[in-house]
Parts: structure tokens; sequence; C-alpha cells
């Protein structure tokens, strides 16, 4: 019966015998067996983030964690724009990986540093083996938001006296925002 090897490197030699006995033998070559394919999964610390100078949440925290993740294995990192270009990207060994998992500071700049656009982004991360074994983590949005937003608040009067009398017992405050897209209460 046929036995399974198990995932390692094997040396192979090709023997070759003519009919008069003759023997020729090929120099040993390394054989990597690998069966099992690499895993990883991303988390992304805010699904919005705003580098504007503002001091919040300036960065976002892609942290990464692998699973059978090997040495001489790959990990893709991948920050694609909207129309699925990819801005930022990293091919990285899994010697790297230290404990399982690695993070990524995005600071809404691409590799030359240049400043990208606002807009929504998507993480994409894969990891490949020599043996072509792959797998992908399921894509990630972000948002990346540089506009600065400005909120006052103004009461209708300059002073209130809740007692009960009728007299003044409540104010109203007037709200005003610099912009309504995409806030959050």
């Amino acid at each position: 019966p046929l036995v399974r090897a198990p995932d390692g490197v094997y040396g192979v030699q090709l023997l070759a015998i003519n009919e008069w006995g003759t023997e020729g033998r090929s120099p040993w070559i390394d054989v990597l067996l690998d069966t099992v394919a690499p895993e990883v999964s991303d988390k992304a610390e805010f699904p919005v983030f705003s580098p504007n100078g503002d001091g919040n949440k300036e960065t976002d925290t892609l942290a990464l964690s692998t699973r059978k993740l090997e040495p001489l294995d790959t990990v893709r990192v991948e920050v694609r724009d909207a129309s699925n270009r990819a801005v930022c990207h990293w091919h990285l060994p899994g010697a790297t990986f230290k404990d399982g998992g690695r993070a990524f500071v995005l600071d809404g700049k691409d590799p030359s540093g240049k400043e990208l656009p606002e807009g929504s982004y998507r993480l994409h991360l894969s990891t490949f083996d020599l043996a072509g074994n792959s797998n992908a983590a399921p894509p990630q949005s972000v948002k990346l938001v540089r506009t600065v937003e400005t909120l006052s608040v103004r009461p209708t009067a300059p002073t209130f006296s809740p007692s009960g009398r009728g007299f003044h017992d409540t104010v109203a405050l007037a709200v005003q925002v610099s912009s309504r897209v995409g806030m959050e209460a």
C-alpha cells in the first residue's frame, strides 16, 4: 500500500541502467513536499481613519494573524481604491512574521509618500507557499477621510431656570454642522 509522505524536503536522484548494465545517475535534487496551505486574516483598528492633523484617528493599524505559515511562504497585502487599483502593496516572506502576527500602519499615503485621496479602500490579504498552495482573507473596507468637519452649538436664550414655574424653564440648543455626509451619532 502507498503511504503518504509527511511534508518536508526530500532528495531525488534519477538512475538509468541500460541493457548492458551501464548506470547513469543525476545529481541529487532537493524537492519540497508541502500540502498545507498557509492561512491569514486581518482586522483594521478603525473602519474610518482621518490623517488630517487633528490628532484623532490619524492612522489605522491593520493587524494580521497567520496560521500554518512557513518561513518561505509569502504574504501579500494590498490596499485597493474604488476602481480596484492597488495603491499600496507589500509582499513579505513568512519569516518576517513573529508569533503568528504582524501589524501594518496605514497612514493615508502611498509607498512614495504621496497622500491618497479621500474615499473607500479595500484591504486584500493572501498567502502563497512554494508548492502553489494559497489562501485569501475576505476583503475588508476602510474609509479615508481628510476633511475636518466643524460643529457649533448655540443656546436660544442666554439664561434659563428649570424651576417649574413656567418662566424660562427650558432652553433650546441650535446645532450647526459643516456637513452631514458620513455622520455618526
